[in-house]
């Protein structure tokens, strides 16, 4: 086990549960096992929370433990700097993030400040980019239909989703293969291809030219089978021709 930083624990109940008082199990019984597996040793240990030892576990305690009940008042257990052995149970005990979890409020600040600073650069990313580029994100995270949305309406949409799901923004305004997934989708758009036989054949839609295309494989979007036909040789050339006829 690490070495418990001595400093005050605030404990509380999951879910916002608060009763008046809940005692948690602090010892191993045969009805109900409270075990912790050692990896170092390779089998579990029994536990015990007991005042007067400075052990956890049952095994390296004298027969004169005291045990004291480990009691929640209004959802809320405060451990003292000074009470170790308690700290040391609550740290392994298979309650927790189960029944209970540590409050942190520096841990949690922490977290707070890293999903503020993505939400920002996010944001930021979005309010500096041209129309084309809005335009290309908008088809990647909202659909086809951003190619109808004012250009204001399109910048609010985006912002707003930065603020919501900024890393998944970032994901896809960083995504190496963007352009080409791009290219897939303004195909569809331009109506260069269309589905067939209930969608599983991709067709080509030109003037001089409605032969089948590529069937799509069982599980596989439109957008997906395409992209992977244009890394192929025989996708290549098509993808360039295609590419030209695009709007």
């Amino acid at each position: 086990m690490a070495k418990q930083e001595l400093k005050e624990k605030v404990y509380v109940l999951k879910n916002g549960y608060a009763p008046l008082s809940y005692t948690l199990q602090s010892r191993n019984k045969k009805t109900s096992p409270l075990l912790y597996f050692d990896s170092e040793k390779g089998y579990n240990r029994a536990l015990r929370y007991a005042s007067n030892q400075k052990s956890i576990f049952e095994d390296e305690q004298d027969g004169h433990a005291v045990l004291d009940p480990v009691i929640f008042i209004d959802g809320a257990l405060v451990i003292p700097p000074t009470n170790v052995v308690l700290q040391k149970l609550m740290a392994i005990h298979p309650g927790l993030n189960n029944i209970y979890e540590e409050l942190d409020h520096e841990k949690d600040a922490q977290e707070e400040i890293k999903e503020i600073e993505s939400e920002l650069k996010a944001v930021a990313l979005i309010a500096g980019m041209s129309i084309e580029e809005l335009e290309d994100i908008g088809r990647m995270v909202i659909g086809e239909h951003v190619i109808n949305m004012p250009s204001t309406v399109l910048r609010r949409d985006l912002l707003i989703y930065a603020r919501k799901y900024p890393d998944d923004l970032m994901e896809v305004a960083n995504d190496p293969e963007r352009d080409e997934k791009v290219l897939v989708s303004k195909i569809f758009d331009d109506k260069l291809l269309f589905l067939k036989n209930n969608g599983t054949e991709i067709y080509y839609n030109l003037s001089n030219n409605k032969t089948k295309l590529i069937a799509i494989p069982f599980g596989t979007t439109k957008e997906q089978a395409l992209y992977a036909f244009f890394k192929t040789d025989a996708g290549i050339p098509i993808r360039a021709n295609l590419k030209k006829l695009i709007n």
